[in-house]
């Protein structure tokens, strides 16, 4: 659906401005060097021409009186009215003076009955304004007849407003190529902890593991590079284990929440391990208060949960083996 606010009216019913010449805008100076130039003085006596003459004459310095006064006063493109709408009225301008009146007695006297008379002033400045834009495009609207009106409409509802990006100067004095390297400059200047390129660097080092990397040249292709000409050891192959579905499994789990001593014979132990990877790296634990164990390993950025995790069973083994 196409609303008034959308398209202005005075885009489609007002007719194209003109150029047009104002007189008080003249240089004098210019048009007098200009018809002196152009003026010749008639060869012969005053008293031996004819009418054929006569009108030659009278043509040559009409056409020199026309030809200074546009060169001294170029035709010139009327300056737009902003806020003149077809729709607009003489009920809108004496409402837009009320809001105003409202609006400063409410800042002078800053009293609650002043500023309740503005709000509704405005809320009621408001409803007709937008009363009157939809009934005038409706009426708009309904008196489109002919093929060239309606031709006209499409044109200024197909306009493109979004200009691209200009030229940027990159802090190493180069110039940007694209309006994609353009937006990136952009961004790391005026949102510098913004995390947009780290997040896109992570999600192409996931699609580089999963074998999804495609071959054609982007601008993560870009990101990837440069991630590998920092840590050359992302680079190395990873060793991540596909996913497999184990259903006749020869072992049971058994969760315990409630107390220590339910449903667990004297002989059991009880061992928690885990493995956790954050922003700042990976890390695993093994906590036992049976045995009295507690470790924590950091592991760096570059380790996976899953050896994380393993290496939080493997350090729980060792611990039980040395008890």
């Amino acid at each position: 659906m196409i609303t008034p606010d959308r398209v202005s009216l005075s885009q489609v019913c007002l007719p194209p401005t003109l150029p047009r010449r104002n007189p008080r805008n003249t240089d004098r100076a210019v048009y007098v060097r200009s018809l002196n130039s152009k003026l010749v003085l008639p060869s012969d006596s005053l008293t031996n021409v004819d009418t054929a003459q006569i009108d030659a004459q009278v043509d040559q310095l009409t056409e020199s009186l026309l030809s200074s006064y546009h060169a001294a006063c170029p035709e010139t493109f009327p300056r737009d009215t902003p806020g003149k709408q077809p729709w607009w009225g003489a009920d809108l301008e004496r409402k837009r003076g009320k809001v105003r009146k409202a609006l400063n007695r409410a800042m002078n006297t800053c009293a609650d009955e002043d500023w309740d008379a503005y709000y509704a002033a405005k809320s009621s400045y408001k409803k007709c304004i937008r009363y009157r834009r939809t009934t005038g495009w409706r009426k708009f609207c309904g008196s489109i007849e002919t093929c060239q009106q309606a031709n006209r409409v499409r044109k200024v509802l197909a306009q493109q407003n979004t200009p691209e990006i200009a030229t940027l100067r990159k802090p190493d004095n180069t110039l940007t190529s694209s309006p994609e390297e353009a937006r990136r400059i952009l961004v790391e200047t005026h949102f510098p902890d913004c995390v947009f390129a780290q997040e896109a660097t992570m999600a192409a080092v996931r699609l580089k593991t999963l074998d999804l990397w495609g071959k054609r040249v982007t601008q993560h292709t870009g990101l990837l590079e440069e991630l590998n000409n920092e840590l050359p050891l992302t680079r190395a192959i990873n060793d991540r284990i596909p996913k497999q579905f184990i259903f006749d499994k020869k072992y049971k789990i058994q969760l315990h929440e409630d107390h220590r001593c339910e449903g667990l014979r004297p002989t059991e132990l009880r061992i928690f391990t885990d493995g956790s990877k954050t922003g700042n790296g990976t890390g695993a634990g093994v906590f036992s208060e049976d045995l009295n164990i507690h470790i924590a390993t950091p592991l760096g950025v570059h380790n996976t949960v899953f050896q994380a995790e393993c290496l939080g069973i493997s350090l729980a083994a060792l611990a039980i083996t040395t008890r």
